[in-house]
């Protein structure tokens, strides 16, 4: 069945130049190099078979941009924009549990191991435009935030404050200033101390970072 949209030609126009533009983002910032990496730190053996780490990665990127009123729907939106694009590779999984079961297999030095690749490359595409006075600006500061009152959790995080109290998770993040780019962060439970998550961040840090933070 073929739906007619009503759609203007300008609109279509801006549709097609920012799809465009995010698979240029995509490109540029994950390139060979930072996919290099990132399979160093997994290993070809731990992949699942429906789902290898670059669908499984891009998907996952990709559902920051879509919309939709569930994850499902972003989900759904992102896996066909990845078929869409590597039409002669394998099809990754169909189903969102697969996908969540995939993500939660996925070792964290991948992770740490994809995010400082990234940082990388950011750096070298844009390290010019971001210097000021010769030092790359950074916020600090930490916050925590309440997280559900289950078992697991209580268990895991303990109590930070009133006995009756949710479980908190205490987060310390860097901010790239000039461009307003999440740059890393560090998560503990609530009773995680702000300096000592700081001090774990460090190594996050540019050459010639200056940090910007109020009296934590």
């Amino acid at each position: 069945m073929r739906v007619e949209t009503n759609i203007p030609s300008g609109r279509k126009r801006l549709i097609r130049r920012h799809c465009i533009t995010r698979i240029a983002a995509l490109t540029q910032w994950l390139s060979p190099q930072v996919w290099k990496e990132a399979h160093q730190a997994h290993g070809s053996k731990r992949s699942t078979p429906r789902w290898k780490l670059h669908p499984l990665l891009t998907v996952v990127a990709l559902m920051t941009w879509t919309s939709g009123d569930s994850e499902a729907e972003r989900f759904a939106t992102a896996r066909a924009f990845y078929i869409a694009r590597h039409q002669r590779e394998k099809r990754p999984g169909a189903s969102l549990q697969g996908f969540q079961k995939a993500l939660a297999k996925l070792p964290l030095p991948v992770w740490h191991a994809l995010f400082a690749a990234l940082r990388r490359r950011l750096i070298c595409l844009y390290e010019r435009s971001w210097s000021s006075l010769g030092f790359v600006v950074l916020a600090c500061d930490g916050s925590r935030q309440a997280c559900s009152r289950s078992a697991a959790l209580e268990k895991r995080l303990g109590c930070c404050s009133k006995p009756e109290a949710a479980p908190m998770l205490s987060i310390t993040s860097l901010v790239l200033l000039p461009a307003g780019v999440l740059w890393s962060w560090c998560v503990g439970p609530g009773t995680a101390s702000e300096h000592e998550q700081l001090r774990q961040l460090l190594r996050t840090l540019p050459r010639c970072a200056l940090l910007v933070a109020d009296a934590c």
